[in-house]
């Protein structure tokens, strides 16, 4: 688990530069390698120390890391900034890549263009991870167990491009417009 880059610095979410400055030159000078030649433990945290001081001494990293933890470096490359969508999204975000990446929603920007660009695609297959428990008798005897659960399949009456394929304005009759049909 991310360690808090406050807590790392010892200082309050609300310290101001002045406050970080000190406590990082403070640990700085306490796990500099070169006053701990040798020392792991001290190279590992002064490498720490040094990647806490990074964020939050840079007033536009430290908002992102407010807002987003330590995913803000995911946000800063997605365009966010730390007063949140205010930055907006770079010029080449697609929302149709991002809502397919999540949940299939790509279909719907297709044919609301009237199918321009519809074509299927082909998606990998995500991981499937279930929980399931055995008893140590099971585990030993090499026990059997099926499983159902749902997919999302590409539709086999519009080839997954959500539209009839006479009329790319038309939304297929089979899947809705959606492209995928559910399966077990």
């Amino acid at each position: 688990m991310p360690t808090d880059y406050y807590a790392v610095l010892g200082v309050a979410r609300d310290a101001d530069e002045k406050e970080i400055k000190a406590a990082y030159r403070r640990l700085a000078r306490k796990f500099h390698p070169d006053v701990n030649p040798g020392d792991k433990n001290a190279e590992a945290k002064f490498k720490e120390i040094s990647e806490a001081y990074e964020v939050l001494s840079d007033a536009e990293k430290r908002k992102l890391y407010d807002r987003f933890g330590h995913q803000w470096e995911v946000a800063k490359r997605s365009g966010m900034s730390g007063d949140g969508l205010a930055g907006g999204f770079p010029d080449d975000f697609n929302f149709e890549d991002l809502l397919r990446d999540i949940g299939g929603f790509g279909s719907v920007f297709e044919t609301m263009r009237g199918g321009a660009g519809a074509q299927a695609r082909n998606v990998m297959p995500r991981d499937v991870h279930m929980e399931v428990e055995l008893t140590l008798e099971e585990m030993d005897s090499g026990a059997k167990r099926t499983f159902s659960y749902r997919v999302e399949d590409p539709c086999a009456t519009c080839k997954g491009t959500g539209s009839v394929p006479t009329s790319r304005s038309q939304p297929c009759p089979h899947c809705n417009g959606r492209g995928t049909v559910r399966g077990l």
